[in-house]
């Protein structure tokens, strides 16, 4: 099971699912949680699970599992609240993503921010940067790195975004590398905020093409990625689907 800290776990409602703890919790709500954590000089690793997290990433959150403790873990998808309906009889308070989620921080900030793009395709990353300079112009790019590097080259990396002053480190490599990667560097990142976004540096730049607004509203938007990409997405909304149900009520 993650391991939150005590003040958090206290003071705030978790759902657990295949032994990982997901805040049930709102947009505004995780924004005062990161803003107090920092406040409180404490590092905040902020991740996003979804059905093919739980399923790819479960083993990295198990209770023999080290350098966990600063992690929170938001809930992303129609499955998540159709497995915690089954096991808890309660769905979450609202669904939550990088997608979402991280421009909704950004915006309601109340400070600028250095901010890291880490992932993706060079151009595409480098795109996402035009977008972020646009549209949050409060804040300030301070680097960025596509995620077609060396791992072995890490510590380069880590030292690049560790002197650009970086507050907030947006890591897009998509599960389970992504966890993986912020999990085995976490102790060497001098970065007050990291996250996990997934493929937001995709829609940033354009690259993809996120649902309607009503599709969205509609919980409907993984069959809306599943029609763009049906090669890629096609054993993610079917196989995994099943595997994760399957996690998730064996070990409830």
């Amino acid at each position: 099971m993650t391991n939150p800290d005590n003040d958090i776990k206290a003071a705030h409602d978790f759902i657990e699912i295949a032994g990982i703890s997901i805040l049930n919790t709102t947009s505004a709500d995780l924004l005062s949680i990161l803003k107090l954590r920092r406040q409180q000089a404490k590092k905040s690793i902020l991740l996003f699970a979804n059905s093919n997290f739980v399923v790819n990433c479960r083993s990295l959150f198990q209770p023999s599992a080290s350098n966990i403790q600063n992690v929170l873990i938001a809930n992303d998808g129609v499955a998540l609240d159709i497995a915690s309906k089954i096991i808890h009889h309660k769905t979450f308070s609202e669904n939550l993503n990088g997608t979402d989620f991280s421009p909704f921080f950004l915006l309601g900030y109340p400070e600028q921010l250095n901010i890291f793009l880490l992932g993706a395709k060079p151009e595409v990353v480098l795109k996402a940067k035009e977008y972020v300079t646009l549209h949050f112009p409060k804040h300030k790019v301070v680097g960025v790195q596509d995620g077609y590097f060396d791992h072995e080259k890490s510590a380069e990396i880590v030292t690049k975004i560790n002197t650009a002053n970086t507050d907030i480190l947006l890591v897009a490599m998509g599960n389970p590398i992504q966890e993986k990667w912020i999990l085995t560097n976490q102790n060497r990142i001098t970065v007050p905020y990291i996250f996990g976004v997934g493929a937001l540096f995709d829609f940033w730049s354009g690259n993809k093409i996120r649902a309607p607004m009503l599709i969205q509203k509609l919980r409907l938007e993984w069959l809306f990625r599943l029609c763009q990409e049906p090669r890629r997405l096609l054993r993610r909304y079917s196989i995994d689907i099943i595997k994760f149900l399957y996690i998730a009520i064996k070990e409830r």
